[in-house]
């Protein structure tokens, strides 16, 4: 009976441990997925929104030949866009950010962050494993940011991005970003490390394992939690810096074509009208010529926010086209009272009063407007609404300025 007694302890020791080890594996491989599932997805948001704000705010990143003359005369211009790539190294903890020229005989090494002051060369793409070369042709071939999982090589841990930079049709470069992933890394370490832990324990004393366990995976999450705190502030910032003008804090180009996007095929459905005002500055650079880019940036400032004053409802829609040009989108608005807004605003904007030395019809800042409107269906698209508005801003400049005048 003895024997049989002692040999159940045993058994039941053994399924208990058994189970034991089992709860703790699946449980250390649930956190350890969760961990890694939601933080490669948000180092890939980071580095994918990053790269495409370099992309849509540095335009001189399209001219590689400029950008290859001048590294090798090592230019007052070739600094200083080192200089403003290296703001956004330190205002998002990158590692390295630079550019590859896309040329007919390969991929050539541009400008790096980490070279500031020194000669750029091919050592990079001397070194680049398969993996980097296949991720930047994959880059010119989809004409998509790639990105990369993590990876360790002798300089540390990373995950890196590459953003395809096209003009005219054409992958020109590659803006490449390495993100240091060593923390998330080591957490993963930290992470096996503590399951390991957790077995040992299971197998010396279940119940004691049991609360250790719990003590330690709950310090995991935590840490787990804050990590992904922090990266989800960074793409929520990313995400208003890709659409938000910095200058006048309106909505981007790129804002509003997907807003456009949008609203048309609600209006489409819906058979209900929309109208696009073009707006554009007076004789602008006449206005930089004689007063500086700085009282410049004031004026478009201030034109901005007229305009985001005066449309007033909430499904009206403005930003900043480019330049001095503003666009308004007025959707489910009948075409007289589109006209009433813009003929209200032409004069609210003469009527800030803000002198111009160089205008030729008005001593203020002054507008000129094409207005076009349209109750959308399958024959026409919002990009002919965008042209005929152009037009009709081309025949207000052309009629004397500080005018509307509808397509």
């Amino acid at each position: 009976m003895d024997k049989k007694i002692t040999g159940l302890r045993l058994k039941f020791t053994l399924i208990l441990c058994g189970f034991g080890i089992i709860c703790s594996a699946a449980i250390g491989l649930l956190v350890y997925i969760q961990y890694h599932d939601c933080a490669v997805a948000s180092l890939q948001n980071t580095l994918k929104n990053t790269g495409r704000l370099i992309e849509s705010q540095m335009p001189v990143l399209g001219d590689a030949a400029f950008i290859r003359q001048e590294g090798i005369a090592e230019s007052e211009a070739y600094m200083s866009i080192l200089r403003e790539l290296q703001k956004y190294n330190d205002a998002f903890g990158f590692t390295f950010i630079y550019l590859i020229e896309n040329g007919d005989d390969g991929f050539t090494f541009l400008l790096d962050t980490d070279k500031v002051g020194k000669n750029t060369d091919s050592t990079f793409l001397k070194a680049a494993s398969d993996e980097v070369l296949k991720h930047l042709r994959n880059a010119v071939e989809t004409r998509q940011v790639t990105l990369s999982d993590m990876y360790t090589s002798k300089y540390g841990t990373f995950m890196s991005a590459f953003v395809p930079v096209i003009r005219q049709g054409k992958v020109i470069s590659i803006i490449g970003l390495d993100y240091d992933a060593s923390l998330v890394r080591s957490l993963e370490r930290r992470t096996l490390l503590h399951v390991i832990v957790s077995f040992a324990m299971t197998v010396a004393f279940v119940l004691i394992l049991a609360v250790v366990i719990s003590k330690v995976f709950v310090k995991l999450v935590r840490e787990i939690d804050e990590l992904n705190k922090q990266l989800l502030s960074k793409n929520e910032h990313l995400a208003v810096l890709s659409t938000t003008d910095e200058l006048t804090k309106l909505n981007n180009k790129r804002s509003f074509m997907e807003y456009m996007d949008i609203v048309w095929k609600q209006n489409h459905r819906l058979k209900l009208p929309i109208t696009v005002l073009m707006i554009d500055v007076d004789y602008f650079k006449r206005y930089n010529d004689a007063l500086g880019h700085l009282e410049g940036d004031k004026a478009l400032v201030a034109v901005a926010q007229c305009i985001k004053n005066h449309a007033k409802r909430e499904t009206d829609f403005v930003a900043r086209f480019g330049g001095e040009e503003f666009v308004c989108v007025l959707p489910f608005i009948e075409r007289d009272e589109a006209v009433n807004f813009a003929k209200a605003l032409v004069a609210k904007v003469e009527g800030i009063k803000m002198p111009h030395p160089a205008s030729e019809h008005s001593e203020y800042i002054t507008v000129s407007i094409g207005m076009a409107a349209v109750v959308p269906d399958d024959t026409y698209s919002y990009t002919r609404l965008l042209n005929e508005a152009d037009k009709a801003l081309y025949m207000a400049k052309e009629s004397g300025r500080n005018t509307l005048v509808v397509g």
